[in-house]
């Protein structure tokens, strides 16, 4: 099992991003908090991160290398690929 996830320490930026991305790719996600209370995160299981994945970095040249590189990591495990 696997999860792509975005931090931030505000709320309302998730909740654009969520509605955003469900807009766009009809996944969901789901919020959740810290135990603080501070950081809010938004995460997508392995189905929905490969509906997500593939959407950020097929045909994209401008990505992180090093998040690339994680990802393309996780997805051998599963015998796929961007």
């Amino acid at each position: 099992m696997f999860y792509t996830v975005f931090t931030s320490a505000s709320r309302s930026h998730i909740l654009w991003l969520r509605r955003k991305i469900r807009e766009q790719l009809s996944i969901n996600g789901h919020i959740t908090k810290d135990k603080k209370k501070t950081l809010y995160q938004l995460k997508y299981a392995k189905w929905e991160s490969l509906k997500l994945l593939e959407k950020l970095y097929v045909h994209s040249r401008v990505y992180l290398p090093r998040k690339y590189l994680k990802i393309t990591k996780a997805l051998a495990i599963i015998g796929k690929h961007i």
